[in-house]
């Protein structure tokens, strides 16, 4: 045994542990060592342990062999003669092996390497070549010597050529060995690289029905369907790995971009990229907002008003009027919610708006109350009223339909007088003791389609004047069938009554109430009493008027009888007379 040999019994043991702890620490590193083949053991023929020391994970290697050299039993190394003695490579006589990936898998291999030596120098010098089946072995990876001193080359193997390849056979070539016995032998051949899994094809983007309301939402549909041995998942971002939805529709209820992924079912991979689409969810409409708000008042009468409402992601709107407005000869403008009231509509309209758009219609109602015009004012003691002049209080009160509130005011002349006012609340107004003639109360009625006014006229009538006689207080008359009138007056009265005293009326005579004419019976004699009452304000007043009626007269009788005798001569005589009843007696010559 060569003193080559014997090293490599010596240190086998070492080296074996060492390798296997370096694959264990190296497994999880992304370029690694996959195999080695250590050919540990006593020599044998056909040669012993070709197989590596651990296989990868994903992939596996064949044992490795000779083909057309011949095998020399040799301890824990591959050893074999009989190689090619030309110059010339020899491409029928190798030493090989071969790595397979899994399915779904790919290798990428960066490094191979080996120890080796010759038992024979050759002149000129042998060498050894590395070729592989990526290129059908048909041009050299690497080359170097091979001489009786131990060597371990360590090949870089081109990245363009042994990136995410499939299975790959490696071929060792002798060229010019020295002699047919001379051996080659080789040990600890060793693949770098790693085992990559494949991953699946990106699938195609989608299509959709896109844009589309949140209710039902958009529904996206995969373009074809997943190959054999995967399943196309939907995601929410580019790199998701989400398993939750693997049907060919995707329906989504916001806006954004969705991806399909594809996951290999043996090795879980997924694919690199995703097919990808943006779809839109329209917005929701929004609930109808009226201009006016909630609700609105307008007042009787024949007109149009707008009733204007917004809405938010709305492709229009439209306006409808309550039945019951409709009934009362109402319309409505559906396009633009303009209204025509009739004169007489009064009550409540509905005015609803509906806005068209996604998860729609949405509606709202503005309710319109229609108050009926205020009417004219009315006083409770009507249009006019009298009152005695005096001071006091006297409220005009005066009601009106629909009215928002009544106030009341007071002529400029009565309201100037010293102490007359009015509550322009209440229509109380107060009068001033002196206060005479005419007064005007206005009251206004607020409300619509007012205000509306009435006026009350107050006369403000004196007070009844005493009643004159005139003739005075008295009078006199002679006895005496016949008639007297008495008449009276009084300033400010509503008319003059005359009433006699119990004892003339007694005695038969009679008065004319209306007129004051007593009618005297001829034996009535003495006084009379006349009595007249002025009505009026703050009446009645009454006055008396004495009416004497005086005995006939008598006739004059002389105290010296018819006739007297006198003698001439100078004297005086005085001729008394007297009468009955006589007011005065004169005489003459």
């Amino acid at each position: 045994m060569k003193p080559y040999f014997t090293y490599q019994s010596q240190r086998k043991p070492i080296k074996l542990f060492l390798t296997a702890m370096f694959l264990v620490l190296m497994s999880s590193v992304a370029s690694a060592q996959l195999g080695v083949y250590s050919f540990t053991g006593a020599g044998a023929c056909p040669n012993q342990n070709p197989n590596v020391t651990t296989q990868p994970a994903n992939a596996s290697f064949i044992a490795f062999s000779n083909t057309n050299a011949t095998c020399v039993a040799a301890t824990d190394v591959f050893q074999n003669n009989g190689w090619n003695t030309t110059a010339a490579i020899d491409l029928t006589e190798y030493n090989e092996f071969t790595i397979t990936p899994n399915t779904y898998y790919s290798l990428t291999l960066t490094t191979l390497s080996f120890t080796h030596l010759t038992d024979e120098n050759a002149v000129g010098g042998t060498t050894w070549a590395l070729r592989s089946s990526v290129d059908g072995f048909a041009a050299d990876i690497a080359t170097g010597s091979a001489s009786t001193t131990s060597q371990s080359p360590t090949v870089n193997l081109p990245a363009a050529n042994f990136t995410n390849v499939g299975a790959v056979t490696f071929r060792l070539y002798i060229l010019n060995a020295n002699s047919a016995t001379a051996s080659w032998s080789v040990d600890d051949v060793t693949l770098s690289g790693s085992v990559n899994v494949i991953p699946p094809a990106n699938p195609a983007n989608p299509t959709s029905n896109s844009p589309q309301c949140s209710t039902p939402g958009v529904t996206l549909t995969s373009s074809g369907s997943a190959p054999s041995g995967e399943t196309w998942y939907w995601q929410t971002s580019a790199a998701g790995t989400s398993t939750a939805n693997s049907a060919s529709t995707y329906t989504v209820n916001t806006s954004g971009t969705y991806y399909i992924r594809s996951q290999n079912n043996t090795t879980l991979a997924w694919s690199t990229g995703a097919g990808s689409l943006t779809v839109t969810i329209s917005p929701d409409v929004t609930i109808p907002i009226f201009t006016l708000g909630a609700s609105s008042t307008r007042c009787q009468g024949n007109g149009n008003v707008t009733y204007t409402a917004n809405a938010t992601n709305t492709s229009g709107i439209t306006y409808s009027l309550d039945a019951a407005s409709i009934t009362g000869g109402n319309t409505i403008n559906s396009n633009t919610g303009m209204v025509n009231y009739v004169p007489g509509w009064s009550g409540t309209s509905f005015i609803t708006a509906s806005a068209v758009g996604c998860n729609g219609p949405k509606t709202a109602i503005h309710t319109v109350t229609i108050t009926p015009t205020v009417g004219v004012p009315v006083f409770t003691l009507g249009a006019t009223s009298t009152r005695c002049q005096g001071a006091g209080t006297v409220t005009y009160t005066a009601t009106a339909t629909n009215n928002t509130g009544i106030t009341y005011s007071l002529d400029f002349t009565t309201d100037s007088y010293p102490g007359n006012s009015i509550n322009i609340f209440t229509g109380a107004v107060t009068y001033a003791a002196g206060w005479t003639g005419t007064s005007i109360i206005t009251v206004t009625a607020a409300g619509c389609n007012g205000p509306k006014t009435a006026t009350h006229t107050v006369t403000t009538t004196p007070t009844v004047g005493t009643p004159v006689f005139t003739l005075g207080a008295s009078s006199t008359r002679c006895q005496g069938a016949g008639t007297v009138t008495y008449t009276a007056t009084a300033t400010n009265n509503t008319g003059i009554t005359y009433t006699l005293d119990a004892t003339s009326s007694g005695a038969g005579n009679t008065i004319n109430p209306a007129t004051g004419a007593v009618t005297y019976v001829a034996g009535w004699n003495g006084a009379s009493t006349i009595t007249a009452t002025a009505t009026g304000c703050n009446g009645p007043s009454t006055v008396t008027h004495t009416a004497t009626s005086t005995l006939t007269v008598g006739t004059p009788v002389f105290t010296l009888g018819a006739s007297s005798v006198r003698c001439q001569g100078a004297g005086t005589v005085t001729y008394t007379a007297t009468a009955t009843n006589n007011t005065g007696i004169t005489y003459s010559l």
